[in-house]
């Protein structure tokens, strides 16, 4: 084993101690006995700016003690980090992991609070925060598939085994019931496809790219999905899309397919028009049928998972607005006259 006899001199190592503290993608601070603010790393102060703090150091200087108690009274991390910052000042080495959300009105973060305690001229905390978001992320999705194959899925399949169950009991005895119990039988099964089907468009959008995506394309592939269905409730569809195209991608087509099937299934309706403009880098792509509309009442819960006045599994929207959601998009639902109006905006290429 050979040894260099050549070490770096004290300003270097300062210097390199420094740029391997602010490589760090965490967000590190250092504390003062008094719970003042003595040193920032570079992801600290760019998590700052990011969010709003003007003040070069990002709050270098004030005291981080006052600042996390001073929270509303609904949100404790706060205080459970300043306690925790105490702690380590008093002479514990480590101390608990705090989990906490931090959210913007552009995104949800979630991050883990970390304080060790250090002794160099005295007692000072260094407060990590290490964001967490993706992990979150992922089990938020974990538990929604979980939650919707334990309890929608598993209701299908109870539907269809009371059906069966009540048909074998009419064996032979009344030809009229086993007719419509089949018929039960033959439509929970359809939905119970469609719930599968819902599931897996949940989860290719995990892995969904955002490419170049034309909207006439789109759109003209999911209605032709659904031909047969239009024809025969007599359904007209009017399309003007300008020739946009959008960043978005394969799953965009299951916007418009499970827009128009919500429009065949539940509006009543005879017209179906689907139109863009365009403002800069926007493409603003209204849906609009002629149909019973959504009651006032329900509005506000049309994308909420689960939320359905018609019986149905309750992700058609909720899927909808993932997917739009996913490619840095948006949708609303806006007041009409008649029938229901969604208005979904995507970025240009």
């Amino acid at each position: 084993m050979h040894f260099k006899k050549e070490y770096i001199d004290q300003g270097d190592l300062n210097r390199l101690s420094s740029m391997v503290v602010d490589s760090v993608n965490d967000h590190i601070a250092v504390v003062d006995r008094e719970g003042y603010i003595v040193g920032v790393n570079q992801s600290w102060i760019d998590f700052g700016r990011e969010n709003g703090l003007k003040h070069p150091k990002c709050a270098v200087g004030n005291n981080y003690i006052e600042i996390a108690e001073d929270v509303n009274e609904n949100h404790i991390e706060g205080r459970l980090v300043s306690e925790e910052i105490k702690r380590v000042l008093n002479g514990d080495k480590t101390t608990d992991k705090i989990e906490y959300p931090c959210h913007s009105p552009e995104t949800k973060r979630w991050f883990i609070c970390e304080v060790t305690g250090i002794e160099l001229n005295q007692r000072y905390a260094v407060v990590k925060h290490i964001d967490i978001t993706k992990r979150k992320k992922a089990e938020e999705w974990a538990e929604f598939i979980r939650s919707t194959m334990n309890h929608d899925l598993k209701n299908k399949i109870q539907l269809m085994e009371g059906y069966i169950e009540l048909l074998n009991e009419k064996i032979d005895s009344d030809q009229k019931n086993m007719k419509n119990y089949i018929n039960k039988a033959i439509n929970s099964i359809d939905d119970t496809k469609r719930l599968i089907q819902k599931i897996q468009s949940i989860e290719k959008i995990k892995k969904e790219q955002t490419v170049p995506t034309e909207l006439q394309n789109v759109i003209t592939n999911s209605i032709n999905d659904y031909k047969q269905e239009i024809q025969e409730n007599d359904i007209k569809i009017k399309t003007d899309v300008n020739n946009c195209t959008v960043m978005a991608g394969s799953m965009l087509q299951e916007v418009f397919k499970n827009l128009i099937m919500n429009s065949i299934q539940h509006a009543d309706c005879s017209k179906i028009e689907i139109t863009s403009t365009t403002n800069k880098d926007i493409c603003s792509i209204t849906y609009q049928d002629d149909g019973k509309g959504i009651p006032e009442n329900n509005r506000q819960h049309v994308f909420e998972k689960g939320f359905s006045s018609k019986g149905g599994t309750g992700l058609g929207l909720h899927l909808v607005e993932k997917i739009i959601n996913h490619y840095n998009g948006d949708i609303e639902l806006k007041d009409s006259e008649k029938g229901v109006k969604f208005l979904i905006t995507l970025k240009k290429t």
